[in-house]
């Protein structure tokens, strides 16, 4: 499935967030920032939440609890070993391996939780509105409806020109 899309390609960052806050003032939907390095403030403008930091708690707290119960089954219940009248339940010693176990489960799962959502799988062809937003421009991409009229389509040239993009097109992808 094609879709159509205006691009416009921005120098500088400062310009970039200008040309956000005038598209939106206008009430046109921007669907995607692609910029070399994170620019502060874009996340904010494009008002984007994600839960991923709400996962990994509760990854590493679920983490914490397998891990836990893990050692005390294998430790308490499935082979209890008595030496030197130390109690089966040894707490203190199950704290190194349940700190390397949430960082290693939490990170794994974060990663494949990640992936999830951008839909990032091996095999998967990439679609970019434009690859210069790779290496050293800011490209801004704005939904065309299909109902859009040439009126509204030169406004939103026009804004993105007047907030400092170099070049604006218009491309299918």
């Amino acid at each position: 499935m094609s879709q159509s899309i205006i691009v416009g390609i921005f120098d500088e960052e400062n310009t970039l967030l200008t040309g956000i806050h005038k598209l939106q003032e206008e009430g046109f939907k921007v669907l995607d920032v692609i910029s070399p390095y994170p620019v502060h403030g874009v996340f904010k403008a494009l008002k984007t939440k994600s839960n991923i930091p709400l996962l990994g708690f509760l990854y590493g707290l679920s983490a914490f609890f397998l891990t836990w119960y893990f050692l005390y089954w294998a430790n308490v219940i499935s082979y209890p070993l008595t030496f030197g009248g130390k109690p089966h339940n040894a707490t203190p010693s199950f704290i190194i391996i349940i700190f390397v176990m949430v960082i290693n489960l939490t990170g794994f799962l974060s990663f494949i939780t990640l992936l999830g959502k951008t839909k990032m799988y091996p095999g998967k062809k990439v679609k970019l509105a434009d690859i210069r937003g790779l290496d050293d421009k800011f490209v801004v991409v704005v939904e065309k409806d299909k109902e859009m009229t040439y009126d509204k389509l030169d406004i939103v040239k026009n804004l993105m020109t007047e907030s400092g993009a170099s070049e604006v097109n218009e491309k299918t992808v």
